[in-house]
């Protein structure tokens, strides 16, 4: 899975600092970083490559004792500099994250994924939601603070399962309308954990729901965080209860299918949770 940068490590903890001219800078302009990808390899710029003024940037994390910044702007709107246009004329530009999952160093690609995350969630955080007032970064740690009505605003992440439904040597498959989403490869039963569930009653609802089934034995396999949706991946495992007969909801998926694990593509290669565990189940580890 992408995020498991093992021998690197990452230290998310906020630090109140500016950046050296060596230190990461990060671009962003919608769901697009501003790279160079070539080859299957992903380079980032520094903030001395960028020309950047050192006090309208953010700091994000550090992997290993490499810091990694942000261009502290409210809007999207794209952010235009000499060293940049210079940077664009030796293959830089902004590309698509959906892009950038199976590239390498895997470390810079996961750095690239989270810090759009954070970066989002600093954009969503300009204003207080309570009374509407600018807010201010806190000091001691990943927050904004509102000098008005003092609330307190953290990042956001929002659970989620991935279901992995067994019935014997196959597994039910999906795939997403094009619409809802323009992944066209085998998926999972997929949902969020809604308030006052536990994940193992979001998998029973949500695999009703998709596929009209019931099932038992659930048992939690491991997890991802997504930053690309804010988001935390429970990976669970289950078998079919009764009746394999499948009532697709068609406002979300295109199809529903039973496959053997003999007919599984190899999926070793791709960074997601889902991926991960239908290799497993192909591999006979599930």
């Amino acid at each position: 899975m992408f995020n498991e940068i093992y021998p690197h490590k990452l230290n998310i903890e906020y630090k109140d600092v500016r950046p050296n001219e060596e230190d990461i800078l990060l671009l962003y302009k919608g769901g697009s970083a501003f790279v160079k990808l070539a080859d299957n390899k992903v380079e980032v710029p520094t903030v001395k490559d960028l020309g950047m003024d050192k006090e309208k940037t953010g700091f994000l994390f550090e992997i290993d004792s490499k810091r990694f910044f942000r261009l502290a702007t409210e809007t999207d709107k794209e952010f235009v500099s000499t060293e940049q246009k210079k940077l664009a004329e030796v293959g830089y530009g902004y590309v698509n994250l959906d892009n950038l999952r199976k590239t390498e160093p895997r470390h810079i690609s996961f750095a690239i994924h989270l810090g759009l995350s954070l970066d989002r969630w600093y954009r969503k955080s300009v204003f207080c939601g309570k009374c509407g007032s600018r807010t201010v970064h806190s000091h001691k740690e990943r927050a904004m603070v509102c000098p008005n009505c003092h609330n307190v605003i953290y990042p956001t992440i929002s659970p989620s399962v991935i279901v992995l439904i067994r019935d014997g040597e196959e597994i039910l498959v999906t795939r997403y309308q094009e619409a809802h989403n323009s992944y066209r490869g085998y998926a999972l039963v997929a949902g969020y954990v809604e308030s006052g569930e536990t994940p193992e009653e979001t998998v029973r609802r949500e695999v009703m729901e998709e596929v009209g089934l019931k099932v038992k034995n659930i048992s939690y396999v491991t997890s991802q965080p997504w930053p690309q949706s804010g988001s935390l991946l429970l990976g669970f495992v289950c078998d079919i209860d009764g009746d394999r007969d499948v009532k697709v909801e068609e406002d979300e998926l295109e199809l529903a299918e039973w496959i053997n694990r003999k007919d599984l593509p190899d999926r070793s290669k791709d960074a997601s949770l889902t991926s991960h565990l239908i290799e497993m189940f192909r591999q006979a580890k599930l």
